[in-house]
């Protein structure tokens, strides 16, 4: 029988320590004995408190693998469906084959209100969290039921629901168009949760967009939109994209713009070169020689534009997910102008490698009084832009690379530093033509 020793220096067999209460026999080896137990002679015994032990480094443990991992979390997720502690959740899954009941899971989340101007940190947020979701590419397909499982019902374990937003400007749908369609260029894998859910006037101005094409939704895919629907909504042109400075197709586009707004066509010429020379930029500029997050990022553009027939405001808006505006600054600039100017206009001292200055790396940009090719038929960039701005009646103006945001508005222009980034540069042009003013949200 094992024997045990007794703090008077006795023993005490298994049985008397067994008659006594599990809080006092519990106690009382843990004040006589160490918690360490031995193995000898195919009996253990209990080490006394006092004896040495040598110092008993951590546990080796092997590394998991990506695989392995994998499998013990779904593991883990199966087994908790089993025993009930996870409901499974169900939504329709639509795609250009048709729709289909799919079983989802890691559903990320996304504001009411996507819009630059009202929901300004939220809706960057998304956005971040959108390309850091899906700059890998995505392995794996909805796989279809068969004749020996007919009621097979695949999983989709990452994505977002689109029913929950409320409100959605044009603005903040090109950047959104744009980002799904970086993802099906990489991936082709793409599809809507619950489409008939959605608000009708976020389906209406995603619609028009051509996000519905984007999917490759059939070409005669439309929404129903009956019911619900503000009589009011604004035009919005097709969204565009390229990797060249053709730009006939985004032509087109604005001068259907302009015929829904009126206006001095002088203006709406300066506007239209403004448009060019912000694609000329993104050529020139954005993307440069990088690799590109290993070409999963393709070198193209965005355009679309809007046009508010009663207010007669007409906004114009480019998006690229290239190089931004702070990093590539150093890279054009000489370092002894950018010190000037950072101590100049800002009073501070230029720092290259922080995104803490972004704000003012943006509005150093509009301030240079050339172009960086330092060839006369380029212009001035984006001071160009931001001029044929100032002509504009009612003219705005919204800059966004990286952190840093510049706003003119009101004949006034001020920059900022967020705290979220925007991975890539988003220009958007604004001009009233009313004669009454007014503001798009």
């Amino acid at each position: 029988m094992l024997q045990c020793a007794s703090s008077n220096g006795g023993t005490q067999s298994r049985a008397s320590l067994a008659d006594l209460p599990a809080a006092q026999r519990m106690a009382s080896v843990r004040n006589t004995w160490s918690a360490r137990t031995i193995w000898a002679n195919s009996s253990v015994r209990l080490i006394p408190a006092n004896a040495y032990l040598p110092r008993l480094g951590p546990l080796e443990m092997k590394k998991l693998t990506p695989r392995y991992r994998e499998w013990l979390r779904r593991r883990s997720l199966y087994v908790r469906m089993r025993r009930g502690l996870t409901r499974v959740r169900y939504a329709e899954f639509t795609t250009l084959s048709g729709r289909r009941l799919v079983k989802i899971s890691n559903e990320s989340p996304i504001p009411e209100i996507l819009c630059l101007d009202r929901n300004n940190e939220e809706s960057l947020v998304f956005f971040h969290d959108l390309r850091l979701r899906t700059i890998r590419k995505a392995s794996g397909r909805i796989k279809p039921p068969t004749s020996k499982k007919k009621s097979r019902i695949g999983w989709v374990r990452s994505y977002t629901d689109f029913s929950k937003v409320r409100s959605i400007t044009p603005g903040a749908a090109l950047i959104l168009a744009a980002e799904y369609d970086r993802v099906r260029r990489n991936t082709g894998i793409i599809g809507a949760i619950n489409l008939d859910k959605w608000d009708k006037n976020v389906l209406s101005t995603l619609s028009q967009l051509g996000f519905f094409e984007l999917l490759g939704f059939p070409g005669d895919f439309s929404p129903n939109f009956e019911g619900g629907v503000d009589k009011n909504l604004i035009y919005i042109a097709p969204m565009r994209c390229g990797d060249n400075t053709d730009y006939r197709e985004a032509a087109d586009d604005i001068r259907k713009l302009f015929l829904e707004v009126g206006g001095d066509m002088a203006l709406k010429r300066h506007l239209f070169g403004a448009i060019v020379d912000a694609i000329e930029n993104v050529k020139g500029h954005a993307y440069g020689n990088s690799d590109n997050v290993r070409n999963l990022i393709p070198p193209l553009w965005w355009f679309s534009g809007s046009a508010d027939p009663v207010k007669k405001i007409l906004t114009l808006a480019i998006y690229d997910q290239g190089q931004t505006i702070p990093v590539t600054l150093p890279k054009k600039w000489p370092l002894e102008e950018l010190t000037a100017m950072f101590a100049g206009a800002f009073g501070t001292q230029f720092r290259a490698n922080t995104d803490e200055q972004d704000g003012e790396a943006v509005e150093a940009a509009l301030r240079m009084s050339r172009s960086s090719t330092k060839l006369p038929e380029r212009g001035k960039g984006l001071s160009k832009i931001l001029n044929v701005v100032r002509q504009c009646p009612g003219g705005r103006m919204r800059l966004i690379s990286r952190r840093g945001h510049y706003i003119f508005s009101d004949g006034r222009g001020r920059h900022l530093t967020c705290s979220t980034p925007l991975l890539g540069t988003f220009i958007e042009l604004e001009a009233n033509f009313s004669n009454d003013g007014g503001e798009n949200g």
